[in-house]
């Protein structure tokens, strides 16, 4: 691509703002790489309004990877020292030659390690008021360092006009001198960073049009008390292991639409959550929080438009008693400890259910469901509970099953005094599996008795699974039906009518894949999902 272009570059001919516009779809290498197409594109690349600086990409991945509390990244950095001065280099030419035009900078974003942070306090500084000066709209500052080396913030940040959204991370947030004057910031991300409760304060009565609020392992805060931004629609808070403990959450944002709570350690989630303040919120997710029952369903009460709800690792939680007509989604993630479900919602149009105990149940709602289960060492229990579970659907679009157990087990007479229940159908079994061969078909009996997929999917790639799939492929195909014909329950192979195989590698979905040929290669094939798809007949039972 040249300047004389005989009009087939008609983009260089378009005029810089759009061509801006379509370079912002790229990512910074990809934009740097337009400077060498032409004189004229190395114009655009030198204008572009968008200025986001990876120090990663001068020290290479290795030096991210790790924990902090155990690399010492100061060793590091003086390996490093020379390639950090170059990142440091190139930052200030590619600066100098923006702020030459006298443009307005859209997006300012820098990703750094301190390396030696007292050489670098004043050189960050300087990048962080020329941005300010320069009416920075969206200015993202992330500093990776430990506790005793964070970075104070320039006071300059907290006079930034233009700004809309700001992002921190690895900073010590300093009192300001005077009130903010942040009258545009509608998005505030705090991530590794030291507050009080003083600044937080400030920036929610200061900050008029906020509207996004984000602190994701922040410490020095011991009560977060939200109650006076009227625009504030979004919420995370999230408390990572090991940081300071937090005594209090209270939230009265009338407007509040988003609510996100993550806490990894219970010694460090708060006493008190009082969320009553927040009469039209719509989605609520919570991690890791310890509640009664009785605590639960008094918070959920508070929130009569709710529409969609998330709970992780919420491992006290024995019963959920939801009714409501507005919830439309529902997800329960790893609750380890929940024993039942009682849930009233016929609006309800998802329903996750991933690795929490086969609870008992009474549901009233019509929509699909996502369910996953550890297999584990099920007993007869297990598998009648199951199957009543998912009975309860009338349609399971995706099942999950993860069997890591060596004691798998399933004998299809200890079933035959109980009162027959056909096998539900489910549109795609997904099967993770690492059981020993002498298992194999007593978790597929297990499996298939509980309920008859249309497509059952397993990854190849591996020795253990390779040998699996070679024997399912053998099993399916085996016509054998007299191994329970004194038996009043038979079992599933009384059923199966017949099955194809597709790959999730193939373009066309539905193209099978030939069966000779799978078992031949399967060694030497890529790893793959293949899409076992199965005809069933189901039992009728008088």
């Amino acid at each position: 691509m040249g300047d004389n272009t005989d009009g087939l570059d008609r983009i260089s001919s378009l005029p810089p703002f759009i061509v801006h516009h379509i370079m912002s779809y790229l990512s910074a290498k990809d934009v740097a790489k337009t400077s060498i197409l032409s004189k004229r594109w190395s114009c655009f690349r030198a204008s572009f309004p968008i200025l986001e600086f990876d120090q990663s990409d001068y020290l290479g991945t290795q030096f991210w990877d790790g924990d902090l509390d155990i690399l010492d990244l100061e060793i590091y950095a003086e390996s490093h020292y020379e390639q950090t001065m170059k990142f440091v280099e190139f930052v200030n030419v590619t600066l100098h030659r923006f702020y030459e035009l006298k443009f307005r900078m859209q997006k300012f974003r820098i990703f750094i390690s301190p390396n030696q942070v007292k050489d670098l306090s004043d050189i960050l500084d300087r990048w962080i008021l020329e941005a300010v000066e320069h009416r920075v709209e969206d200015l993202n500052v992330d500093v990776l360092t430990k506790k005793d080396r964070l970075y104070s913030l320039p006071q300059t940040i907290f006079y930034a006009k233009s700004v809309t959204t700001l992002k921190l991370g690895g900073f010590k947030l300093e009192q300001p001198f005077d009130s903010m004057r942040l009258p545009f910031l509608k998005s505030l991300t705090l991530h590794y960073v030291h507050i009080n409760e003083q600044i937080l304060q400030k920036f929610m009565s200061e900050c008029p049009l906020l509207e996004e609020l984000s602190l994701f392992s922040c410490w020095g805060i011991k009560y977060i008390c939200i109650s006076k931004p009227l625009k504030l629609k979004t919420i995370r808070i999230v408390k990572t292991l090991g940081e300071d403990h937090l005594e209090s959450i209270k939230i009265v944002a009338p407007n509040l639409q988003k609510i996100s709570l993550g806490f990894e350690d219970w010694h460090l989630e708060p006493h008190v959550l009082d969320l009553s303040g927040c009469l039209q919120l719509i989605d609520l997710e919570i991690v890791g929080k310890t509640f009664s029952d009785q605590e639960f369903h008094d918070l959920i009460s508070n929130f009569p438009l709710l529409e969609n709800l998330s709970l992780r690792f919420c491992c006290s939680l024995e019963k959920i008693m939801i009714s409501s007509n507005r919830l439309k989604e529902l997800c329960i993630d790893r609750c380890v400890n929940l024993k039942a479900i009682d849930l009233v919602t016929p609006n309800l149009l998802s329903f996750t259910y991933v690795s929490n105990p086969v609870p008992t149940f009474s549901i009233t709602a019509s929509c699909p469901w996502r369910v996953a289960f550890n297999y584990g060492a099920a007993d007869v229990s297990w598998y009648i509970n199951m199957k009543e579970f998912l009975s309860a659907s009338n349609q399971i679009d995706e099942l999950t099953i993860f069997d890591s157990s060596m004691r798998t087990t399933f004998n299809l007479e200890d079933f035959q005094n109980i009162p027959p229940l056909p096998p539900c159908g489910v549109e795609c079994l997904s099967l993770y599996t690492d059981a020993l061969p002498s298992k194999y078909a007593a978790l597929l009996d297990g499996i298939f008795w509980i309920c008859f997929p249309k497509f059952l999917s397993i990854t190849s790639g591996g020795e253990n699974r390779n040998k699996f799939i070679k024997w399912l492929c053998m099993e399916l195909m085996n016509e054998y039906v007299y191994c329970c014909n004194s038996l009043r329950m038979k079992c599933w192979r009384h059923y199966l009518r017949g099955f194809v195989i597709s790959s999730s590698e193939m373009k066309e979905d539905n193209e099978p894949v030939d069966i000779d040929n799978l078992l031949d290669n399967l060694s030497t094939r890529p790893s793959e999902t293949l899409r076992f798809r199965l005809e069933w007949s189901f039992p009728t039972y008088d």
